[in-house]
């Protein structure tokens, strides 16, 4: 499918088109906390608010970027927090070296 990237302040979206027709799509949320409780600790409403707010016209989201978001139902969205640390210039010490997918948060 295709794949899409739109990224704004603090922000960015990911979007894949999918062999059935169906979008998936993926946010960054740099400015978040990554000890903050996820979403669904919450309420849907909260959810909803909150998505609404970061996507609004106003933030200058494109149109199809905020389709996306309107479209898609709380039940379908999947949480997941990635902190990544600081890019360091020394990849070993002693014995142990990251390598790979060691090395980047996944």
């Amino acid at each position: 499918g295709e794949l899409g990237f739109v990224a704004g302040d603090n922000l960015s979206v990911v979007t894949m088109g999918l062999s059935d027709g169906g979008v998936m799509w993926s946010q960054t949320d740099l400015a978040a906390d990554p000890t903050a409780p996820l979403y669904h600790d919450g309420s849907d409403a909260e959810l909803r608010a909150d998505l609404g707010a970061k996507y609004a016209k106003s933030n200058g989201w494109p149109s199809g970027v905020r389709a996306l978001v309107e479209a898609t139902t709380p039940a379908d969205v999947i949480e997941s927090t990635v902190a990544e640390l600081p890019v360091a210039w020394r990849w070993g010490d002693g014995h142990v070296t990251l390598l790979g997918d060691a090395a980047h948060a996944q």
